[in-house]
């Protein structure tokens, strides 16, 4: 059966909410074909949401972590949002290893974790989700 993998992964979606986090899933895609536990492979992983400053580097601006199920939620800081339902800066949702180094995302690369508004004013939620799904 082996260990678990260092940096197994990948972000499925999130959404922020008026409240200010951005709650989403993360999938093992070869937990099962390794007969690994996706709670083995869960164990220790975090998200950060990473947001770029205007000299091009980038900012951790909140951290949270990833349960046994792949559940995260993270909450962010509320001078992030202008108006409610903008974010001031562009951010991204960054997957990490238990030794919190930045896990790469092969499938879909950086653009797909952007951080963009889906829809406005739903159930009194303005709703947030990646770019590209």
């Amino acid at each position: 059966m082996g260990s678990p993998p260092i940096c197994e992964g990948t972000l499925l979606g999130f959404w922020v909410f008026l409240l200010f986090s951005v709650v989403g899933v993360v999938e093992c895609a070869d937990c099962s074909e390794s007969h690994i536990k996706a709670s083995q492979a869960f164990s220790g992983l975090g998200v950060t949401i990473d947001c770029k400053l205007a000299n091009g580097e980038f900012k951790t601006r909140a951290v949270g972590d990833v349960s046994n199920e792949g559940k995260f939620k993270v909450s962010l800081p509320e001078e992030m949002v202008k108006d409610g339902y903008e974010l001031k800066e562009e951010c991204f949702a960054q997957l990490h290893s238990a030794s919190a180094a930045p896990c790469p995302d092969a499938q879909s690369g950086l653009e797909a974790s952007k951080i963009v508004l889906k829809a406005k004013s739903i159930g009194k939620k303005n709703v947030f989700g990646p770019s590209q799904i």
